[in-house]
């Protein structure tokens, strides 16, 4: 009888551990189920998709949008994207959203290049990658290359004086992971 409680014990202790680690190695991406019904991204198949898995602040929303830098014309008294199917001109901006206190938003862009980046501070972090932080009163600024995109994030803090540390900033940077879309 010992023998099968004890049996019994370190079965159900060896599946709390074996739970444990599994929980630990499967990282979701923040907000997961909202993101992954973000159709749009699924376009961008010229790039990869990749996304934080951590924020050290509670996300509450997340909108999607598309950013248009190719030409414009003026048809029928009304501007126009001239060639917006062109996934050169697109930049995916997914922002979340922070309602506690002090609010908080951080915006992502993925871009497949920069042509100019202002930085008060470099920082190197991850596997031999290159951060280019910056802050700008209530805005943090970090802009980085990994897996052959720039990944443009910018974290908004309604406080100045409660901004996050530069250490935090890194440690949201090295969560990112890419996302499967299904095209790259």
């Amino acid at each position: 009888m010992k023998k099968v409680k004890g049996f019994l014990i370190l079965s159900v202790i060896g599946i709390g551990i074996v739970l444990l680690v599994w929980n630990a190695s499967t990282q979701t991406f923040l907000v997961e189920k909202e993101i992954r019904e973000i159709e749009e991204l699924s376009k961008f198949d010229d790039r990869n998709i990749l996304l934080p898995t951590y924020a050290p602040f509670k996300i509450h929303e997340v909108d999607y949008e598309e950013l248009y830098s190719g030409g414009r014309a003026i048809k029928d008294n009304e501007i126009v994207y001239v060639d917006e199917e062109n996934l050169d001109y697109l930049t995916p901006k997914i922002h979340y959203h922070s309602y506690d206190k002090p609010n908080r938003e951080m915006e992502v862009f993925i871009v497949k290049s920069l042509d100019n980046i202002i930085y008060d501070e470099i920082v190197e972090f991850g596997d031999g990658l290159k951060g280019f932080y910056r802050v700008h009163q209530t805005r943090q600024f970090f802009v980085w290359e990994q897996d052959s995109v720039f990944i443009d994030m910018v974290v908004t803090t309604e406080d100045e004086a409660q901004l996050l540390s530069v250490e935090e900033i890194v440690k949201i940077a090295e969560s990112f992971k890419k996302l499967d879309t299904g095209t790259t």
